[in-house]
């Protein structure tokens, strides 16, 4: 696990931590954001779930 960053959501802000496959999929979806191809549609077919079992961390 990767601490990435903080995220917020709905007021409530904590550290954002992500495994190997799930950083790979996240930079992928990035790059693609930033060469154009950033629609909902597009990204959702383009890139599947990491699969297997992930570390949750408190």
């Amino acid at each position: 696990m990767l601490w990435i960053g903080p995220a917020s959501v709905a007021g409530t802000t904590t550290g954002l931590y992500a495994c190997g496959p799930c950083l790979r999929l996240l930079a992928d979806q990035i790059i693609a954001a930033r060469m154009g191809s950033d629609t909902a549609e597009g990204l959702a077919q383009a890139h599947a779930p990491p699969k297997g079992r992930h570390r949750r961390t408190a």
